[in-house]
């Protein structure tokens, strides 16, 4: 449903009316001022009692980002009453709870909190937000950032931690991991209210110092975020501009999340790094082309005419162009085509405005068929290039790359995964020539 975006969704992002400053309309530009796509809105679409029941429970199991922000009431709610179990270890009760899901109040909320996000219990933190988020959506922001601040400090006292459990003072507990998620509700409020709701957070327990670290890099800007934690998330929730240009800086292609652009501006998207997007996760693709393709840039373009050729996207990529042409062509391709560097995006993107060739999404035997002969072909390509280091270099980067695009079209959770599991090959060459080479896959991977 969600990564084949819902009907609330799609209305969302279908551009027409006037347009946004920052995205396509109005309303996606305060979407974005507000977090998006870090928030949950509910939508009275119709869904029927059959479809609800089974989107509640593929959310539930999925191991990667499975509901759209859009989403429909009578799906949120039986998400919401399926929490308090786990999927795997009670799947009964979870079947029972999306059958009969309760109303979404503040006792179910304490329920979720005091069962699934304590100590242990949540594997995934893609999960512990959508949860807050749907939490919000039902509740609103004050009552939800009230609950979680009170359960988080509770946390405070040592005797909440079990000894049984090797998370003590941990980043990877429960509370820790709630904790780190609540800051993306700050948008949804006046600062002074968040850092009202907030301050209990800013005490702390000397037994427990991870802990009291994380609280207080979550309550106050000005403190430091703890190693132990994805700094990336704090700082993107914070739109601390020195720590994002920092990180793109250090990693530039770990840059694709909507917020990102949203705080550093969409003239970034002048010349951020598009090459690896095509071996990302599916899932990851869909998202880019929603979230990234809700912005109104002619940076925008770059993003959506390296997917034109994904494996995993071309025909949404595709299908994008063509509910975009009008904007396209009168604002979007004429900017495009005056930067000398995208000189490649433009011909790709006129291309697409063209009709240019039917996309038909590759089957899963021709993909694992592509992925057998991409190994069988390695080794001669590799002896083509006759101990130039530089060729062999580039000649298993884009081995890798062809790799990535697609396990993830094939739906892999982790597409760089493995590749090395696959140099157990005939290379028929000198030891030392295989080596080299299988050195340069680890570096590479």
């Amino acid at each position: 449903m969600p990564n084949r975006l819902a009907l609330g969704e799609q209305q969302l992002l279908t551009p027409g009316g006037p347009p946004g400053v920052f995205a396509f309309s109005p309303r996606l530009d305060m979407l974005f001022a507000r977090g998006w796509p870090y928030l949950r809105v509910l939508s009275d679409e119709p869904v029927t009692l059959t479809v609800a029941r089974r989107e509640a429970r593929k959310a539930s199991r999925a191991v990667d980002p499975y509901l759209p922000t859009v989403v429909p009431r009578e799906i949120a709610r039986r998400v919401l009453s399926a929490y308090p179990f786990h999927p795997f270890q009670q799947p009964d009760e979870v079947k029972a709870a999306v059958a009969a899901p309760v109303e979404v109040d503040e006792a179910l909320m304490s329920r979720i909190l005091r069962d699934r996000l304590s100590q242990v219990g949540e594997t995934y933190d893609f999960r512990i937000r959508e949860v807050l988020f749907l939490l919000e959506a039902y509740l609103g922001t004050e009552a939800v950032v009230s609950a979680v601040v009170e359960h988080c400090v509770a946390a405070l006292d040592l005797k909440r931690w079990s000894r049984r459990v090797a998370e003590v003072d941990s980043v990877s507990a429960g509370y820790a991991r709630v904790a780190l998620a609540l800051p993306w509700l700050r948008h949804r409020l006046p600062a002074a209210r968040w850092s009202q709701l907030t301050s209990p957070m800013l005490a702390g327990n000397p037994r427990l110092p991870t802990y009291t670290a994380v609280l207080r890099a979550c309550a106050d800007d000005s403190a430091p975020i703890p190693e132990q934690v994805g700094r990336l998330g704090v700082s993107l929730a914070r739109r601390d501009l020195t720590a994002l240009r920092a990180h793109v800086a250090r990693w530039p292609t770990d840059w694709v999340d909507a917020q990102l652009v949203y705080a550093l501006g969409h003239d970034f998207l002048t010349e951020c790094d598009v090459s690896k997007l095509r071996g990302n996760p599916k899932w990851k693709q869909e998202r880019t082309l929603a979230e990234i393709g809700a912005i109104r840039a002619p940076g925008t373009l770059r993003v959506i005419a390296a997917l034109l050729s994904s494996r995993s996207v071309a025909e949404t990529a595709h299908a994008w162009v063509e509910r975009h042409a009008e904007w396209i062509e009168s604002e979007g391709l004429p900017l495009l085509s005056s930067w000398p560097h995208a000189r490649a995006e433009t011909r790709a993107i006129r291309d697409a405005l063209r009709g240019g060739a039917q996309v038909t999404p590759p089957r899963p035997a021709a993909l694992r068929s592509a992925l057998r002969d991409l190994f069988e072909e390695l080794p001669a390509r590799m002896k083509a290039c006759a101990g130039d280091i530089h060729a062999e270099r580039a000649g298993m980067r884009a081995a890798f790359e062809t790799y990535c695009e697609l396990n993830a079209a094939l739906g892999a959770e982790s597409p760089d995964a493995y590749f090395t599991h696959e140099l157990d090959l005939d290379w028929r060459a000198p030891k030392a020539d295989v080596e080299r080479w299988i050195e340069l896959a680890v570096s590479i991977a």
